[in-house]
Parts: structure tokens; sequence; C-alpha cells
């Protein structure tokens, strides 16, 4: 009985703030001058279908007609979401007139030149700014995707067009456009792979696909930028193999880290022993493609003497050290921890 008479009292209330009578009410609902009055005094409750026009006419929620009591914090969220809309409002627009006026301003200058790429070059451009600006405030839904993605062709659009002005088509925009997608690929294909349904042999995999695809696209630009020196003879003789030895450390690291089934301790220490092996075999590989010379020898390590000769040779044999060295500890830890779950 005390629900009915706080839910009546609440109505009443709402009702003399709007400035209306129980008639004025009863008339805008279709009921009866009857039926209010009843609400008002607790003896019943309005029907379920007029429940959303009752909170509208006494600018009210659901849940403040329910409960019988204003909702301040939902009433503030509200204005809180109605300030961030104009916000976002008075955003667009300027940002609407801005790139308007650089169109309007600059598209008549290249028109009287005769210089049609340029005019393609200023909508390129703006449409970079649009896709910085106001697209991630457009869109509702997977903002940061739709974003890059706008981002993305918008900038090889503005790079095709700058290379049509200045001739540059086939002297460096296949090259570009090879190395933006791998700079992309690189910070950005984590989050769209997590953010994509794959197939389900993919799923568990992710990683392995962002080193797949990132690799390939090495090679692309590599081979691309090989074809538009003319130097394409290198890319077997120098560029694969110097490419792959870059590339097997992290690969190696990856797959330990990913795939082994092993202790997490014992994972780290795997991974800062390839890392050594992979530092001292570097100077190897590399004078052996470049130099020609096969001959595996050790530089000269001397502690004692810090001298041109011997600097490189020092810093790399304590830095072995200190893999070799963490990597024990590593390996005491797991073997440590093994124990103890036994």
């Amino acid at each position: 009985m005390q629900e009915k008479t706080n839910f009546g009292a609440f109505i009443c209330e709402k009702r003399k703030a709007h400035g209306l009578t129980q008639r004025d009410l009863a008339m805008r609902l279709y009921v009866t001058e009857s039926a209010v009055s009843k609400w008002e005094r607790g003896l019943s409750y309005p029907d379920i279908t007029l429940v959303t026009a009752l909170c509208g006419l006494l600018d009210i929620t659901e849940h403040e007609l329910l409960t019988s009591s204003d909702d301040l914090d939902g009433r503030r969220m509200v204005q809180q979401l109605n300030a961030l809309k104009r916000r976002n409002k008075l955003y667009l627009r300027f940002f609407y007139i801005l790139y308007m006026v650089l169109f309007a301003s600059l598209t008549p200058v290249f028109l009287v030149q005769e210089n049609i790429p340029a005019v393609f070059v200023t909508a390129a451009s703006i449409a970079v700014g649009f896709s910085l600006t106001c697209i991630p405030v457009l869109i509702k839904e997977n903002t940061g995707l739709w974003a890059l993605g706008s981002f993305y062709l918008s900038l090889n659009m503005l790079m095709f067009f700058c290379a049509v002005l200045t001739g540059g088509l086939l002297n460096w925009f296949f090259i570009a456009f090879f190395a933006v997608l791998l700079g992309f690929s690189v910070f950005f294909l984590p989050f769209v792979l997590r953010g994509t349904s794959l197939p389900e042999p993919y799923l568990r995999h992710k990683a392995l696909c962002y080193f797949v695809i990132n690799t390939a696209l090495l090679f692309a630009l590599e081979v691309v930028t090989l074809l538009t020196i003319g130097k394409f003879d290198l890319f077997f003789k120098l560029a694969v193999p110097t490419t792959l030895i870059a590339a097997c450390l992290p690969w190696a690291l990856m797959l330990i880290i990913r795939y082994a089934k092993i202790h997490a301790c014992f994972k780290a220490a795997l991974c800062l022993i390839v890392f050594g092996i992979h530092q001292m075999a570097l100077d190897f590989t590399l004078n052996w493609l470049y130099e020609g010379n096969a001959v595996f020898s050790l530089q000269a390590i001397d502690l004692s003497c810090w001298t041109d000769k011997h600097i490189d040779a020092n810093v790399k044999a304590i830095i072995l050290a200190a893999l070799l060295f963490a990597a024990l500890i590593c390996t005491a830890a797991g073997i440590i921890k093994k124990k103890k779950a036994l």
C-alpha cells in the first residue's frame, strides 16, 4: 500500500510541476479524470501501455516512474551525453566548413593553371585530414578499424596523385605503397586480427598469421624496390638471404614463446640462448654473403684493452656472457618451480 501511495504522490508532484491538471493529463493520455485521481491517491496503477506516454508528458524516465523518485545520476548522465553530442556536432561543423573552404579556395587556382592533378592532390589531402578528424566521431562501431582503413586509403590516394603530379609513378610510388602497407601491418595488424572473426583453423594462430603476412610484405617490398631500381638480380643473391638471417631471430622467439610446451622460465632461457647464438652467427653470415669470406673466426677478446681492435669483440663477449648467465638463472628457476609443482 505504501508503494502505491508513494507512486501516486510522485505522479501528482510531477503533474503539478508541469502545470497540468488531472483533467489535462487524462485528456492527453485518453483516460478518464477518475483514473488519474485513483493513481494519485494510490488506489491503482496506470496500464502498462500508458507508461511511455506518461513518462513523456511528465518528462521523467521509466526508471524514475517505477521507483517513484528522481534518478539524479541518470539525469546527469543524460545531460552529459547530450552535451557531448552537441560538442561533436560543433566539432564536425567546424571541420566541414574548414575542408570546404580549403577545397573551394585552392581548386580555382589550380583550374586556372590547368593543373588538374593538383586538384586531386588537394582532395586527397583533405580526405587524409577527414579520416583522422571526422571518421572517429562519425562512426560509432569499430571506430578504430574504420578510421585506420579510411586513413590508409586516403594516404595511398594522396601518394598516387602526388606521383602523377611529379612524374614519379614508376619511380617511387610502388615502393612507397608497399612501405606504407608494411608499416601499417607491423603496427596495426595485431589490432585488426584481434577485432576480426577468423576461421577456426587460424583463430589460434594469430601470431603466426602476423609473422607470415609481414614477412611476405617485406619480401614484396624488396621485389618492388629492386625492380624499380633495375637490380632484381640481387634479390636471390643478397636480399633473400639477408632478410632470412634478420627474420630468423624474431621468428624463432615467436615460435618458442607461442608453441613450445615448456615452462615459462625454460622458454625465457631458450630465447636468451637463441638470441646469443644469433648474435654470434650474424657477422659470419653477413661477411660470407657480402665479402665471400666463409671462414668462421672469433675476434680477439681482451677485456684489459679497449682499443678499436678489441672493443667490438669485448662488448659482444660481455653481452654473450650476460645472456648465458641470465639463461642459467631462468633454467634454475624453472627447475625449482617444476620440483615445487610435483
